[in-house]
């Protein structure tokens, strides 16, 4: 299989030539078959199209089956268990693991726009994990380790946000955190009550009362 990323990319005529082969053409001579192809773009290629940057033949090749994944800014409900799993496997680098971020950070996080989706979530990740530890004795990664590029858009884009008499949604980036923390307990635990109460260092009612709280439902398995 081969992968072509941001096909609008190549060179216009590459373009034709794969546009013809994936066709079928007759006017392109192929020696041997053709692998299967696979494409992703984070434009419309639609508009691509129109700009003069992809051509028609080859967009109406690629798109024998497409798939429309949702942009990461509208995800917010999925983007801790994200996060998490992008965490998870940067940690597998034999490095000391960080497995968690501090509420600043998750508060830069969650206002972030997110332009290049989860190759820049990955991105972000790595470069603010290899500033955590550089600093000694850091056990969460924090917002001052975040690419200033990051932090700087955030806190232009929240600066009528940040008027003294309006204050911070502390309470907010508190619960956001809170609920993550106790989804990824319960997924841990395969929806054991219990062992996500002492996984969370928890009494068991006070778990289901958060829950309730904070509107976690819970379909798994039972304690």
């Amino acid at each position: 299989s081969v992968y072509l990323r941001e096909p609008a990319a190549l060179p216009r005529e590459l373009q034709r030539h794969l546009g013809l082969a994936l066709l079928g053409s007759s006017q392109v001579d192929l020696s041997a078959p053709l692998p299967r192809i696979l494409a992703g773009t984070t434009r419309d290629p639609v508009e691509d199209v129109k700009a003069g940057r992809l051509l028609e033949d080859l967009l109406h090749a690629l798109s024998a089956l497409r798939i429309d994944v949702p942009a990461l800014s509208t995800q917010r409900d999925d983007f801790p268990f994200l996060v998490d799993r992008q965490l998870q496997r940067l940690n597998a680098d034999g490095r000391p693991p960080l497995t968690s971020l501090t509420a600043d950070a998750w508060e830069v996080l969650l206002g972030y726009s997110w332009p290049g989706n989860l190759r820049e979530l990955w991105r972000v990740l790595a470069s603010a994990r290899d500033h955590a530890l550089a600093r000694p004795g850091a056990e969460a990664i924090d917002a001052q380790d975040l690419p200033a590029h990051v932090r700087r858009r955030v806190q232009l884009s929240q600066m009528p946000a940040q008027r003294p008499e309006r204050g911070l949604p502390l309470e907010q980036i508190l619960e956001q955190v809170e609920r993550h923390l106790i989804r990824m307990a319960l997924s841990r635990s395969r929806g054991n009550k219990t062992r996500a109460a002492e996984m969370l260092s928890l009494w068991r009612p006070r778990l289901i009362r958060r829950m309730e709280a904070l509107q976690i439902e819970d379909t798994r398995e039972e304690d």
